[in-house]
């Protein structure tokens, strides 16, 4: 019952916005955009794709040796991806501060975790991973760049 009351609170806000001035409402307009284009998709991933990759996935894992190869994938991807930071910073190495004090804050994670077979590795690495696609996405490709300057000019917008 809250969710409705807050969904048609939120729709009721947007009407109003655009009302008001369709011009500053732009933003409000584009994010609904996404976050109905997201449900849609969310939608259809339930309806046709849901459990297909699970059941590849649970299949590969039962092969004998699965979690050491999957280990070893995890390994490959890190060097790869301190291959590409060094590679994008050989000019000026002082930019690899950055990913040394993220090895430093990790290590000093699992080192002071009470219980280190907790620690799941998959958020990590994807954490990780998409920080590091969206840092070349937007520091090495013009598009990236002016894509995430557009979302932050709409939501300066919005804010303001």
């Amino acid at each position: 019952v809250f969710k409705i009351v807050i969904l048609f609170y939120l729709i009721a806000w947007s009407i109003a916005a655009v009302v008001i001035d369709a011009k500053r409402a732009q933003p409000v307009i584009i994010i609904w955009a996404l976050v109905l284009g997201f449900y849609c998709l969310r939608l259809c991933y339930r309806k046709w794709i849901a459990g297909k990759p699970t059941v590849l996935f649970q299949r590969m894992s039962e092969r004998p040796y699965a979690n050491k190869m999957l280990y070893v994938l995890y390994v490959v991807l890190a060097m790869a991806v301190i291959a590409i930071s060094i590679a994008c910073s050989w000019d000026d190495l002082g930019r690899l501060a950055a990913l040394g004090g993220l090895a430093v804050f990790i290590i000093l994670c699992v080192v002071f975790s009470w219980d280190r077979k907790a620690i799941k590795l998959r958020p990590i690495v994807w954490g990780f991973g998409l920080q590091f696609i969206f840092g070349l996405l937007i520091l090495r490709t013009n598009f990236g760049f002016r894509a995430f300057e557009w979302l932050g000019d709409l939501f300066s917008t919005l804010l303001a």
